[in-house]
C-alpha cells in the first residue's frame, strides 16, 4: 500500500499544477472569462486539487488483489485446530473460576474477553507462544522484514462473541499501530470481521487462521446468530521507536 501511495503522491505532485492549470484555463476561454484574473484560477486550480485528491485513490481500490488497499493479511493454519479447542475450553474454565467473562476492559468499544495475562501460567504461556509466532508475519508484511524496529505486544486478549450475549462489535479503530487475529472457534461460517471503509470482510476463515491489519483501519465484528458463538485470540501491537511508526505504521 504504501507504494502504491507514494506513487500517487508523485504523479499528484507532478500532474496536477500542470494538468489543473490547463483544465481551468481551456474552461475559462470557453466561457470567454478574463485570462488574468489570477486570483480565480486560483481558487479553480484549488478544486480541481481537491477533486482529483478525493478521485485518486479510487484506481488503487479497485485494482488491488485482495483488498491490499487495506493492508489486511492472511496466514492458514497458525494454529493447529485441536490447540485452538484447548484455548476455548481452558478459557471457558478460567471464566467459570473467576465468576464470568468479563466486559470492561476496553471503556470505548467493550468486549466480552479474558486478558491472558490473568491467565494460569501453563495457558498463558501457550497464547504467548502463538502471538510470539504471529510477530514475524507483521514484521514481514508491514515492515519489510525491518530488523530495527521493535514489535511489542501491548494488550493480548480471548474474546468471545454469543449469539445470546454481546453478538458483535461496532465500528472502531484499535489504539495502537498493527492488530492481528486467530480463530480459535466459530459454529457458523460468516465473516468475522469487515472493514466498512473498504467494502472488505473476512470471509471462509478456518480455525486456526491468523490475520493482521494495521489498528487505524476501521473495522467492525459481524454480529453471530442466536445460540451460536465465536472465539478468538486478539493481539495489539505496539512498533518502535517512534519514527518508524510515521512511515509504517
Amino acid at each position: 500500500m504504501r507504494f502504491e501511495w507514494a506513487c500517487t503522491a508523485l504523479v499528484a505532485a507532478v500532474a496536477w499544477p500542470y494538468g489543473g492549470l490547463r483544465v481551468v484555463r481551456a474552461w475559462r476561454r470557453v466561457k470567454g472569462w478574463d485570462d488574468d484574473d489570477a486570483l480565480l484560477d486560483a481558487a479553480l486550480l484549488t478544486v480541481t486539487a481537491c477533486l482529483l485528491a478525493f478521485l485518486s485513490p479510487l484506481p488503487i481500490m479497485v485494482a488491488s488483489p485482495d483488498n491490499y488497499y487495506v493492508d489486511v493479511h492472511r496466514v492458514a493454519a497458525l494454529l493447529p485446530a485441536a490447540e485452538a479447542a484447548w484455548f476455548v475450553a481452558r478459557s471457558e474454565d478460567h471464566a467459570a473460576r473467576r465468576g464470568g467473562w468479563l466486559t470492561d476492559r476496553h471503556a470505548n468499544y467493550p468486549t466480552t474477553d479474558i486478558a491472558v495475562s490473568s491467565m494460569d501460567n501453563n495457558t498463558r504461556r501457550a497464547l504467548e507462544a502463538v502471538a510470539a509466532g504471529a510477530l514475524p508475519y507483521l514484521r514481514d508484511f508491514y515492515l519489510g522484514g525491518d530488523g530495527g524496529a521493535t514489535l511489542e505486544l501491548r494488550d493480548l486478549f480471548v474474546v468471545k462473541y454469543d449469539g445470546d450475549a454481546q453478538r458483535r462489535l461496532r465500528r472502531h479503530r484499535d489504539g495502537c499501530e498493527l492488530s492481528f487475529g486467530v480463530a480459535l472457534a466459530s459454529s457458523e461460517a460468516k465473516a468475522f470481521t469487515t472493514f466498512p471503509g473498504y467494502g472488505h470482510a473476512l470471509a471462509d476463515v478456518a480455525v486456526g487462521e491468523l490475520w493482521t491489519h494495521p489498528s487505524q483501519a476501521l473495522h467492525a465484528a459481524n454480529a453471530v446468530a442466536p445460540r451460536e458463538h465465536r472465539y478468538v485470540l486478539i493481539g495489539f501491537v505496539r512498533v518502535g521507536p517512534s519514527w518508524r511508526r510515521w512511515w509504517h505504521g
